[in-house]
């Protein structure tokens, strides 16, 4: 895009709203954030050049060290930059090859021609996928050893990369380039006018290898459940002892308690402190650290369900007790005119009913 152009348009639309850029434009948004006053609050992208240094850098991790770089329109600076960042790392062993609108047959003779003419060439960057996937087939019939990558994903360079017909992409991160402007400028809004500290908040260069496919086919599709499911958080075994002895002690304590509750449960005091809710509390209590022990010693599905299903309904059975015998201290404190009150333990049992209930209904 032409920011000659562009820019007045944006500097208007500034004048009303705030506004943040995406995808080309890095290069002019220090201009425009200071002509409008600081109305063009961000840029979201990926800086062209530097995606350049990070495929020649791959380039060279995977033992190659001579390269073209296929340019389909020469007039676009975004993909000048990319081809200039490739020679800036592999120095004078890269050249850009101009492929200006050529289809793939003649891109792929360009390509041909212009290894012909330097033997050393060992790999090729498209500085966008329609040149990287022309000269698959000549690495296919004429240069097996070619090394091939390519700026931006499709469907297709991620099966080449899965057939290890190409080595890398670099990607720019679309998605987040349309997902980031949103979020910022909801919290320019709520914040009233707060802005990131950065001016240019970077998608990219990102680097794609095989082993990334399956992710990257999930964030293709606005990242849904990905196939590999969550991520294992891995505890150490020490860590996983301490929690089980120390959920070990608490369960003895709550059980020591609850045994001093039933002994004492015809004293006054204790009678009027609800040793049937006090019960509950602790049972509750034993159920969560329970699970604390399941947590630590069983990573299976099963074990990992049952622990769940006891944390909650512990929490819920704990903060269930609590809530009922803190309802009836209300309901005695409330009653101004002193009125003779009696509250049984039957009563106000539904408090704790509706708290597990609900427990249950989330799980």
């Amino acid at each position: 895009p032409d920011s000659s152009i562009l820019g007045p348009a944006i500097l208007e639309l500034a004048q009303s709203v705030p506004v943040i850029t995406l995808n080309s434009g890095l290069d002019v948004i220090e201009q425009l954030h200071a002509q409008s006053g600081g109305n063009v609050l961000n840029h979201v992208g990926m800086p062209e050049f530097e995606g350049g240094v990070v495929a020649g850098q791959q380039f060279l991790r995977f033992g190659h060290t001579s390269a073209i770089c296929l340019n389909l329109e020469p007039t676009n600076l975004a993909l000048a930059d990319r081809c200039a960042g490739v020679e800036s790392v592999m120095g004078f062993t890269s050249q850009e090859v101009e492929t200006p609108l050529a289809n793939a047959f003649e891109t792929q003779q360009i390509a041909r021609d212009a290894i012909a003419a330097n033997p050393s060439v060992d790999s090729v960057l498209g500085s966008s996928i329609n040149p990287a996937e022309a000269v698959i087939e000549l690495k296919q019939t004429d240069h097996p050893e070619l090394g091939i990558a390519t700026f931006d994903l499709s469907d297709n360079v991620l099966r080449h990369l899965d057939d290890d017909l190409m080595l890398f992409a670099i990607h720019q991160q679309p998605y987040l380039q349309g997902y980031l402007p949103v979020v910022m400028l909801m919290l320019h809004v709520a914040t009233y006018g707060q802005t990131m500290q950065t001016l240019v908040m970077k998608t990219g260069p990102a680097v794609v290898l095989k082993d990334q496919t399956a992710a990257r086919r999930c964030e293709a599709f606005g990242f849904p459940l990905c196939p590999e499911g969550p991520q294992e958080v891995h505890v150490s075994e020490a860590a996983r002892i301490i929690f089980s002895v120390m959920a070990g002690i608490f369960i003895l304590i709550c059980l020591g308690l609850m045994v001093f509750v039933f002994v004492k449960r015809k004293l006054k005091v204790w009678h009027y402190a609800s040793p049937v809710f006090l019960f509950g509390s602790l049972f509750g209590a034993g159920m969560g650290y329970t699970a604390l022990i399941l947590y630590s010693v069983d990573a299976s599905t099963g074990a990992c369900t049952t622990a769940l299903w006891l944390l909650v309904l512990g929490v819920a059975l704990l903060l269930g007790n609590v809530f009922a015998k803190t309802y009836r201290t209300w309901r005695l404190f409330a009653n101004k005119n002193m009125q003779q009150m009696r509250l049984r333990d039957i009563d106000i049992l539904p408090i704790v009913l509706v708290v597990l209930g609900l427990a249950a209904v989330i799980l």
